[in-house]
């Protein structure tokens, strides 16, 4: 078959980049890629191909094997939806019970705290005042403890950096508050524009880094995380490095280490769906480095 009848069979979106697979086959000994079918008749095919020389030919040819993969491609495209869809429910859900944490349960404690006020300023005459007053100094510290925690769990949730300042500002100041409650010092280097990233990218990578500053307080035992977020112009790259105890990342599926593999299964999906992708490097006794990608190319800026 000509090539360009072959060029002419296969959807122009994917023309391209399947002419420069096949014009790999010179330099190696075999290549494969995936391309639709034109319309009408669109099916995805796969692409097994090598370069030879044949009998009665005076140059070289391409051979190659064709397999049709349209159902499992299309059952892939249908997971990636539903997998997009859980997780917006997921985040919408996560902002729903963010808001009641902090404007109704959050109030209420604010109530509490100032009704105990009331109660200090008119028991301070009564007989029993200095026998009272530390039970209700306890009860006060208790209910701004209450408080705090309300206010975390609903930053933790879902922060309103996020959505009010962007990615950039909120990775700041999760690192900061992180910093704070476990004690472990945070490098934070944030490279290139600050301007507004897709939500969908946002949410992706803010929930990565928070993953996998939790899995260095569960698993690592660590002193110091360095974090460098490197915007690019096609091309967001996140890494995200710790000098702690370390692992090998071949035995990942063993049980000791399920739950941190589970997180980092998560995280992988939300890479995957965006096109992104996360790379792991650890040695014992010497850290873990996560290397995230996610491209970045026709995607439009905002919220």
């Amino acid at each position: 078959m000509p090539f360009e009848t072959l060029l002419n069979s296969i959807d122009p979106a994917d023309r391209s980049s399947f002419e420069k697979t096949l014009s790999q086959c010179e330099r190696s000994d075999a290549v494969a890629t995936e391309f639709r079918t034109a319309l009408p008749n669109e099916r995805w095919l796969r692409v097994s191909a090598r370069s030879s020389r044949l009998d009665g030919h005076s140059a070289d040819v391409v051979i190659g094997v064709l397999l049709d993969v349209d159902v499992m491609k299309r059952a892939e495209f249908d997971r990636q939806r539903l997998l997009r869809r859980l997780g917006e429910a997921e985040e919408n859900e996560r902002r729903r019970i963010s808001r009641e944490l902090h404007d109704q349960i959050g109030q209420t404690v604010t109530g509490l705290l100032l009704g105990l006020k009331k109660l200090e300023q008119s028991i301070e005459a009564t007989p029993f005042y200095s026998s009272q007053i530390d039970k209700l100094h306890w009860l006060q510290g208790l209910a701004s403890g209450i408080g705090r925690d309300i206010h975390q769990i609903a930053a933790d949730l879902r922060p309103t950096a996020l959505d009010d300042m962007g990615l950039h500002r909120a990775i700041e100041a999760f690192c900061a508050e992180w910093t704070r409650r476990f004690g472990i010092n945070t490098d934070v280097q944030l490279l290139g524009p600050v301007d507004r990233l897709p939500l969908e990218i946002e949410i992706a990578l803010y929930r990565a880094i928070q993953e996998a500053l939790n899995n260095v307080v569960k698993h690592a035992n660590a002193r110091t995380v360095s974090l460098v977020f490197d915007r690019r112009r096609d091309e967001l790259r996140v890494i995200v490095e710790d000098d702690g105890t370390g692992f090998d990342p071949t035995k990942l599926s063993r049980s000791g280490l399920n739950a941190s593999r589970l997180g980092l299964s998560v995280m992988e999906e939300r890479l995957a769906l965006l096109g992104g992708a996360l790379t792991i490097e650890s040695e014992h006794n010497v850290g873990t480095t996560l290397f995230m990608t996610v491209p970045l190319a026709g995607k439009d800026a905002g919220a």
